[in-house]
């Protein structure tokens, strides 16, 4: 900037024309810009912008001059004052290098403004007319968050969709919102594919380890758990050692996920060996998966008497989870029933219906009691349980891996020039 401003006070001396004045000023203006003198920068613009208009048609930087006067306007408190200006370039100059910027900061003092429709009207034009410019990215980004918001999952993943591919800022934040918005629409494999996309193409981003569980728990969705066990394990490598309650917490998803992944492939030791020390209350839903992935490999490596007591611990520690402890329950009806005892299986089942009886465990617990005839309150002798095969069975408890009411982040995407 000073070397600019001697470079002014020289110009001054010959007397310049109007149109050399406007392009001089201009570029002054830009540097003050750049080094964060935005006042200055204004007056710069404003003497360069006086200068254009006495030179006409002899001066061509007239689009480079409005959105610089535009955009200091806007970062000294007078957008209304700026978006004449701004909307001169799309309208006189569509095609100039300057119509983006421009398009991106009138979406921007429209929303600033309250003005949501129209701000997406402008991101919208941004992005069909400089589809290729890096602003589009940000601005699909945009529309994307307002089609979330809506809860229009197609438009949302489109927008997404064209933003996680893009080159501009937002693109790590579309994949992984991509992600989500395939899962509201039941689009697993779909979103364990974007989820892992956005973690490959951003392996140090903020949301790199959060992307890899998430694709472990969409993979699992789809019953694809090698790819599952990966992505979980990778999430895994990353974190390390956690020393912040988010990072902790994110590792007790990707242990727990993994456990569940470990039991569809198989490895019955290896889930329980990643449930040590996680099936408890204080981690919450995902304690209670823990405990439940515990219980079930029980059930598949030494049988539905070793699982029993497991099931009932879920039941009796997690009672405020009723997925968790509904499935519990449920569960621990099934290992009677194995067991040959219907007393304890009808009991199981009849207090899965009594204490949670909007949920899912309660529909299958009643149909189990339709099934089964009445018996004698006496108590059953139990039978040595029969060995139990890794049979489409085994995974029948691994949905969800998800916490039914999870909500994605919303990362933080500064908008440009702002």
């Amino acid at each position: 900037p000073a070397a600019a401003e001697a470079h002014l006070a020289e110009l001054d001396r010959d007397v310049p024309s109007p149109a050399v004045s406007a392009r001089t000023y201009a570029r002054v203006g830009q540097a003050m810009e750049k080094s964060g003198e935005t006042r200055r920068a204004l007056g710069f613009f404003q003497t360069a912008y006086k200068a254009h208009q006495t030179a006409g048609m002899e001066s061509t930087e007239g689009p480079a001059i409005l959105l610089g006067l535009g955009r200091a306007m806007t970062h000294t408190g007078k957008a209304a004052e700026a978006e004449p200006l701004l909307r001169e370039i799309v309208e006189r100059h569509p095609r100039s290098p300057q119509a983006p910027e421009a398009l991106y900061a009138l979406a921007w003092t429209a929303s600033d403004a309250g003005r949501p429709a129209e701000a997406q009207r402008y991101f919208t034009r941004l992005t069909s007319e400089h589809s290729r410019h890096p602003l589009a990215t940000d601005a699909h980004y945009r529309l994307g968050e307002a089609s979330f918001a809506g809860e229009a999952w197609k438009e949302a993943a489109d927008h997404y969709r064209h933003a996680a591919t893009g080159s501009g800022r937002g693109s790590e934040a579309a994949g992984y919102r991509l992600g989500w918005t395939l899962r509201r629409l039941k689009e697993h494999a779909a979103a364990a594919a974007a989820f892992q996309a956005a973690a490959d193409r951003f392996p140090k981003g903020t949301l790199a380890v959060e992307c890899r569980i998430r694709a472990g728990e969409d993979y699992l969705q789809v019953e694809q758990e090698k790819p599952s066990l990966t992505q979980f394990q990778a999430a895994l490598i990353t974190l390390g050692e956690p020393t912040t309650a988010e990072g902790r917490e994110l590792q007790v998803q990707a242990k727990v996920g993994a456990a569940w992944a470990s039991l569809l492939s198989g490895d019955f030791d290896g889930a329980r060996a990643l449930t040590d020390g996680l099936a408890l209350p204080s981690n919450g839903w995902q304690g209670g998966r823990a405990q439940l992935a515990r219980a079930e490999s029980f059930y598949l490596k030494e049988g539905p008497k070793a699982a029993l007591p497991e099931y009932r611990k879920a039941a009796t520690l997690f009672g405020k989870h009723v997925d968790i402890a509904g499935e519990a329950l449920f569960r621990a009806g099934e290992c009677h029933d194995k067991l040959k005892n219907p007393v304890g299986a009808r009991a199981a089942w009849q207090r899965t219906v009594d204490v949670y009886p909007t949920s899912e465990w309660a529909i299958r617990s009643r149909e189990k009691l339709n099934a089964i005839p009445a018996v004698e309150t006496t108590q059953a002798v139990e039978a040595p349980p029969a060995p139990v095969k890794v049979t489409p069975e085994a995974k029948r408890a691994a949905k969800p891996v998800a916490k039914p009411e999870a909500e994605p982040a919303k990362p933080e995407v500064k908008p440009a020039n702002r």
